[in-house]
């Protein structure tokens, strides 16, 4: 039964992903009246202007009348809730996925990667929230492994000392009921899923390294799902063994899980990746890179790799894959992230029943 709404929420956020419509689901069904604005990044001046003077009005209308104002991500958009928040003696609430928590100078990634307004303005949001989610450990304490290997700064404490009291590790949340599978898996199958809009997102979710293991793995297929513009086709030689889909709904997204044996995952940033531990619900076996929340999901049911594994390591990998009990992975989401955790998190943080 849904709820009358008894409290009100101003939330902003830059991009329309996964988790950020789940929350406003999730909120919605808690009998939250949200307010959300999506405030999309650009690069034409003007436009940023007029976007950011639309945002200071909605942000005078709403947050003196909301009870919690809630920023996803920490960047521009952020700032003006945040402050206004604060006049009005709103509670805030800043929720860090990743780029908000890094500096990857050798992939020009992360808010943290060079100096200027827009560091200045996230380290100015992470002073004014009064509370911050982080999806990820790592996000407040830093990654150790991501800094030794790829040279990738990450960690609330280390940008902003003093921070740690507000902070709290809050995961993102996956409905077990809805990811789970749903036909026989097909096998020698490995999925990687990806937005795939430029070469940094390529390099940053470990995409060349996929398809090099492909090369070197031809009785097995590799589905890499994401490439709505056909970008790699224009920039790598692919093998016969890799196919490549665009991008696809939830729906096709469980079907296509479904089938696959294993669930590739060796991004250099992440927070909590949610495809991995979508694919895990729907019982495929990850092979993932030791780097932030890669590690977290997959724990002891799956096969990590610290450095860039050879041909033989991988194939070893793969092989031993084929012996693991993907049940373990689904498991182990369902216990660690279901979607109820996250609920529970949003009834506290507005004081529901």
């Amino acid at each position: 039964m849904v709820r009358s709404f008894s409290k009100r929420c101003f939330l902003v956020y830059p991009l329309a992903n996964t988790f950020v419509h789940q929350d406003l689901a999730t909120l919605a069904d808690l009998g939250v009246s949200v307010y959300a604005h999506q405030l999309k990044p650009t690069k034409n001046l003007l436009l940023f202007l007029l976007e950011q003077f639309k945002l200071l009005l909605l942000s005078l209308w709403q947050i003196p009348r909301s009870h919690r104002v809630v920023s996803w991500f920490s960047d521009f958009h952020s700032l003006f809730p945040l402050v206004l928040a604060k006049l009005f003696g709103t509670p805030s609430l800043v929720i860090v996925g990743g780029f908000d928590a890094v500096s990857d100078p050798n992939n020009a990634y992360g808010i943290f990667y060079k100096k200027g307004i827009r560091q200045q303005i996230a380290r100015w949001n992470y002073q004014l929230a009064d509370r911050i989610w982080v999806v990820d450990a790592t996000l407040q304490k830093g990654c150790q492994t991501a800094e030794s290997r790829d040279g990738i700064v990450s960690g609330l404490e280390y940008w902003i000392p003093g921070l740690a009291p507000k902070i709290e590790v809050v995961p993102t949340g996956y409905d077990p009921n809805y990811w789970k599978k749903t036909q026989e898996k097909k096998p020698k199958t490995i999925l990687t899923v990806a937005s795939i809009t430029s070469a940094k997102v390529i390099r940053r979710k470990g995409i060349p390294l996929f398809l090099a293991m492909a090369k070197a793995c031809p009785d097995w297929t590799f589905t890499i799902a994401g490439d709505a513009d056909g970008r790699l086709e224009k920039l790598f030689s692919l093998s016969n063994n890799v196919r490549v889909l665009g991008r696809l709904s939830s729906d096709a997204l469980v079907q296509l899980y479904s089938e696959q044996q294993c669930y590739f995952q060796a991004s250099r940033v992440e927070g909590l990746p949610n495809v991995l531990c979508e694919a895990m619900l729907c019982e495929c076996i990850p092979i993932g890179q030791k780097a932030f929340g890669i590690e977290t999901a997959i724990g002891n049911s799956g096969l990590l790799f610290e450095t860039p594994p050879t041909v033989e390591m991988f194939q070893k990998m793969l092989n031993e894959a084929q012996q693991k009990d993907p049940s373990l992975c689904r498991i182990r989401i369902k216990q660690k992230f279901h979607q109820e955790k996250r609920e529970n998190k949003w009834k506290q943080y507005f004081n529901l029943d």
